[in-house]
């Protein structure tokens, strides 16, 4: 397949990658505790005899935004927040190890 054409899907996946990452990092702005992805893209260079050329851009999400929020004060006994890049460790139910910011906490 063209060399042209490969570029321009890739250009076009990155594109959707990125679109879907902002959707959800919309999405979720209300929801407490949220932090935004961040997106990293790194080009893909093809080398050889008349290839050294960028043919592709590889888009993976790089990590999380955790700079912190604004705190809301609730009244609630078992509220609490982080500070920093703190996470806290929960159990979900079953038996493995999930991680948190949101610091709604119920018993």
């Amino acid at each position: 397949m063209d060399r042209m054409i490969w570029t321009a899907v890739s250009g076009m996946s990155a594109s959707m990658a990125r679109q879907r990452m902002i959707a959800s990092n919309m999405a979720n702005a209300q929801t407490i505790g949220f932090r935004a992805e961040v997106m990293r893209f790194t080009p893909i260079t093809l080398e050889g005899p008349g290839q050294e050329v960028r043919a592709m851009s590889d888009a993976e999400v790089h990590g999380a935004q955790m700079a912190p929020g604004a705190m809301i004060q609730t009244g609630r006994a078992l509220d609490v927040a982080m500070q920093g890049d703190a996470l806290l460790s929960v159990d979900p139910g079953d038996g493995s190890e999930a991680y948190t910011r949101r610091g709604d906490l119920s018993v």
